[in-house]
């Protein structure tokens, strides 16, 4: 079509093969992705169980890692410290280099704690963090997902992991 539109502009092309191919497919970031399962862990190093995305590979005691290509950059990171939750907000900001003053965006009841949530962003990520304490000890899940991910995996992989995440006793 393209040959012949270039030779004679002024006749219409003709556009018969059209018919057979179809309609124009959208791919909306996220919408194709099936429901997360989440699954229950134990992580003995850290002291702490909880749910983990089943099929998600564990790359560290607590961290679990995506990797659904080279690039995917998606976690859910579990942690337990024997420090305050605000010892412990201090040394995730030093380490991972978001601002120390960043308030809680709220404060709610799940599962065995009383959780300070936090969201952000960094180096175009999007990162959810709740922290409590309890015990003498510092809690803390984090979620790092792309920003058109961010709710699906809020919904399906953080507030689950908040929930669940407890001691082991």
């Amino acid at each position: 079509m393209m040959i012949a539109f270039i030779k004679d502009p002024t006749t219409a092309p003709d556009d018969s093969c059209m018919a057979g191919m179809g309609g124009v497919a959208f791919s909306v970031p996220g919408a194709d992705k099936a429901a997360v399962e989440m699954e229950p862990v134990t992580v003995a190093a850290k002291g702490i169980r909880g749910l983990a995305p089943a099929g998600w590979t564990e790359a560290g005691p607590g961290a679990y890692v995506r990797a659904s290509s080279a690039l995917d950059e998606t976690a859910l990171i579990m942690d337990s410290a024997p420090l305050t939750a605000a010892e412990l907000f201090g040394r995730l900001a030093g380490r991972m280099g978001f601002d120390p003053g960043l308030k809680s965006v709220a404060r709610e009841e799940a599962g065995h704690f009383i959780w300070d949530l936090y969201r952000f962003e960094l180096q175009g990520l999007s990162l959810d963090l709740a922290l409590a304490e309890g015990d003498g000890h510092a809690y803390m899940v984090l979620l790092v997902a792309r920003p058109d991910e961010r709710d699906t995996l809020y919904e399906q992989v953080f507030r689950p992991a908040v929930a669940a995440l407890s001691p082991i006793d």
